[in-house]
């Protein structure tokens, strides 16, 4: 089910996009998975209880697939733009000669509806916003460490904080995760450095966080909310402190420096 999927017109297309596994996403050996998709289609609720468009498929595993389906069809104004859609895993007899096995979706994998909501180069605009973020402070930290150290311990300090956020960040995302998006750890110990590097990711920006190349690649929305997070948290937050500090430092290095004089 999913709420609030609003087209700019009746006429617009949807796609479902999804991409599963026959039996286990690690296995190599994916087989032809048959099944049936289905959209509601609220005009025929009135002759029908649940009046589903039902369409069956034979999907290779491990591919990314798209339905597309008119919005017009199966988007349910009155109830808050509403589509649900309905997916069935077929028995043994329809999987002809091949074993039966069960169909697995990856949490980043899941079915999403995709709609237009605008085109590739505002898009693109708003990734670039998110990369003067990025630089704004790439620029706040040289500064400060230029202010505060030398030129060598300088650029070792700037560049062993963005080191440790890339490092963090791969630690972050390292352990292996369910296909219900929870982490598999081996033991205490790997359980206890993903929470410390979970926390050490409060306190240090991995810039890679912001880079929205790879929304651009999947056709993805930057969305306004995401840019408005990340100006308050990363440009007024952590770039106006870093700012404030290096101006704090350097003032303090002038004034001694008046002072020996």
């Amino acid at each position: 089910m999913y709420n609030n999927v609003k087209t700019a017109s009746p006429d617009d297309v949807l796609f479902l996009r999804y991409r599963m596994y026959s039996g286990d996403t690690s296995d190599t050996n994916q087989l032809m998975i048959p099944c049936f998709w289905g959209f509601l289609i609220p005009a025929a609720r009135e002759q029908a209880g649940e009046p589903f468009a039902m369409m069956h498929m034979r999907i290779p595993g491990g591919t990314f697939q798209e339905i597309p389906v008119s919005a017009a069809q199966v988007v349910d104004v009155e109830n808050g733009y509403r589509v649900v859609v309905r997916f069935i895993n077929l028995p043994q007899e329809f999987w002809g000669q091949g074993k039966a096995a069960s169909a697995v979706f990856q949490a980043k994998d899941r079915p999403v509806i995709l709609c237009k909501v605008t085109g590739f180069l505002n898009n693109y605009l708003r990734s670039l916003v998110l990369a003067t973020f990025q630089i704004a402070f790439l620029a706040a930290l040289g500064c400060t460490v230029g202010a505060a150290f030398s030129t060598p311990v300088a650029a070792f300090a700037a560049i062993s904080y963005l080191v440790i956020g890339f490092s963090v960040q791969a630690a972050i995302t390292a352990p292996l995760q369910n296909e219900d998006g929870s982490y598999q750890y081996k033991g205490f110990v790997d359980k206890a450095a993903h929470k410390f590097a979970q926390l050490v990711s409060v306190a240090v920006v991995s810039v890679d966080d912001l880079d929205a190349t790879s929304d651009l690649i999947k056709g993805n929305l930057v969305e306004y909310r995401r840019i408005g997070w990340a100006f308050v948290n990363l440009v007024l937050i952590r770039t106006g402190i870093i700012s404030g500090i290096g101006i704090w430092i350097l003032t303090r290095r002038e004034l001694g420096t008046v002072i020996k004089r």
